[in-house]
């Protein structure tokens, strides 16, 4: 939808795109360029190192597919397109199976500022393509009906993992708390979500911790009763904590267990093994 420069993959991973053997791979400098109008994109390049090793990796390869256009890969058996400032709005049925997909009608976007978050907002052109497709594999399929979703961004308007309910005397909603990409839309690498959650513990912990520090006796009482911990013992879970984990993890890790000594673990994979690794009996 947006440009290269917004884009979350690393540089690494754009790297293996261009080496898949028996390959061909394919980016528009033009579809470049158009990410780069804006003042916002073009002050993120700047500032960013990695945003700028993968803006030349990928205007390398454009500028080389130019020039070598008959040449390059022309005996592979496969291509891939990395495609910008494309928005898909429509699937195509296929014409010879009904119930199959056919085609995915994308709609061409340009960047509009988003001054007050320092970010830019894809916006439609109206001008339509239809991209031939018999697979569509979808990643940010998430969407919210409450008041406090953000339709334009995809996510939950929150201030550090806080939900921003606008009625906080529902019960049934706040506290309320969201991690992840319906926190802070579909971006980053799966490291990006360990700091992304300890954000939101700490917005919970935090808020915990008031919250006892301004309750009676008797709300304290009721508070216990509706405790997680409470919850769990009531419907007879059996936790994990961090100290079995750590039993686990001395298991997963013991060269009786690996099968090659150069594995750094050997993951426990059915329940009744890790709830023995960690010292806790089934039922």
């Amino acid at each position: 939808r947006r440009g290269h420069v917004q884009s979350a993959f690393t540089i690494k991973e754009v790297r293996e795109l261009t080496k898949l053997p028996n390959s061909t791979f394919h980016v528009q400098r033009d579809e470049l360029d158009a990410g780069m109008d804006d003042s916002v994109s073009q002050t993120v390049l700047k500032q960013s190192r990695p945003k700028q090793r993968i803006d030349k990796l990928l205007r390398d390869h454009a500028i080389a597919e130019e020039e070598h256009q008959q040449q390059l890969g022309k005996n592979n058996s496969s291509e891939v397109h990395l495609r910008f400032l494309w928005n898909p709005v429509k699937f195509q049925q296929s014409s010879a199976q009904s119930n199959r997909l056919g085609s995915v009608v994308f709609e061409r976007t340009n960047l509009v500022e988003d001054s007050d978050n320092n970010d830019v907002i894809a916006q439609g052109t109206g001008e339509f393509q239809e991209f031939p497709a018999d697979l569509c594999l979808s990643v940010s399929d998430f969407e919210g009906t409450e008041d406090f979703y953000d339709p334009q961004k995809g996510v939950l308007k929150n201030v550090h993992g806080r939900v921003d309910v606008p009625n906080s005397d529902d019960t049934t909603l706040a506290p309320l708390y969201v991690s992840g990409w319906l926190k802070r839309g579909p971006t980053g690498i799966i490291g990006t979500n360990i700091p992304d959650a300890k954000d939101t513990v700490a917005s919970i912990l935090q808020d915990l911790n008031e919250k006892s520090k301004h309750s009676s006796p008797k709300e304290e009482q009721h508070h216990d009763s509706l405790s997680l911990k409470a919850i769990l013992q009531e419907h007879g879970v059996q936790v994990v904590d961090w100290d079995a984990y750590q039993r686990i993890k001395q298991v997963e890790t013991s060269e009786q267990h690996k099968r090659h000594p150069d594995q750094p673990r050997e993951k426990l994979t059915q329940w009744d093994d890790l709830l023995n690794a960690a010292a806790v009996t089934t039922k």
